[in-house]
């Protein structure tokens, strides 16, 4: 990992999620299975990455410590509807169906794994960041050696953990190297109705413009210039 694009990405401009996300976030997970059982926890939220056209949150960014422990999924797919559309690829052999697609594009995809490392270890203070290296290496290097879900960032065989994951991080990264599988094979981006959503979420004025309010980071020029490269 490049020390100069480590470093030129080290600062985040973030929010958290306002009362109204979490209540949403909560129903998600514990109505329409926005938690799916994947070890699900709201404290993991640092904020709404994206959203879905009703203004619900559908794509979480999650920190990337669980205690002292690592937190391997930075992008966290809680859209009720692309969580369905999700396992139904899924179970057409979808992830068999994109591990060949990126199997053309290798370079494309250890770079965008590269980049989901650099996004996770800008999200720890320098000073913690140092202690680990120092004392928790093993933690260290499994934040910096990892990519989207954990998978080796290492040269070896295309390997992709499942749909959710790809598709939220399509949507929080605005780009993935597997972009144009991703929208060939996904129709409908959003329920009808935003049935997700709870009444002060409905309460919001102008909830199309939440997304910009509330980007809950603001990537530097460097990590922008790289993100879009690697998508190319």
């Amino acid at each position: 990992m490049s020390p100069s694009i480590f470093s030129s990405v080290g600062t985040m401009r973030r929010t958290h999620p306002a009362p109204a996300d979490l209540e949403t976030i909560m129903n998600q997970a514990a109505t329409f299975g926005g938690g799916n059982g994947r070890n699900f926890s709201v404290a993991l939220v640092a904020g709404v990455a994206s959203r879905c056209p009703h203004g619900a949150p559908r794509v979480l960014l999650c920190r990337p410590l669980r205690g002292c422990e690592p937190f391997p999924t930075s992008f966290w797919l809680s859209c009720p509807h692309l969580l369905r559309v999700a396992a139904r690829i899924e179970g057409r052999n979808g992830v068999s169906g994109m591990e060949d697609f990126l199997s053309r594009r290798e370079a494309d995809w250890r770079r965008y794994n590269l980049l989901h490392a650099v996004l996770r270890m800008s999200m720890i203070p320098l000073e913690r960041r140092k202690f680990m290296r120092l004392h928790r290496r093993r933690i260290y290097e499994s934040l910096r050696l990892r990519g989207v879900g954990g998978v080796s960032c290492s040269p070896g065989p295309i390997f992709v953990k499942c749909v959710h994951l790809q598709v939220a991080s399509y949507l929080g990264m605005g780009c993935h190297p597997a972009s144009e599988w991703i929208e060939r094979n996904i129709e409908e981006w959003s329920c009808e109705a935003g049935v997700c959503m709870t009444e002060r979420s409905r309460g919001l004025e102008n909830p199309g413009r939440l997304r910009a309010r509330d980007g809950i980071f603001a990537l530097q020029s460097a990590f922008l210039r790289e993100r879009r490269r690697s998508c190319q």
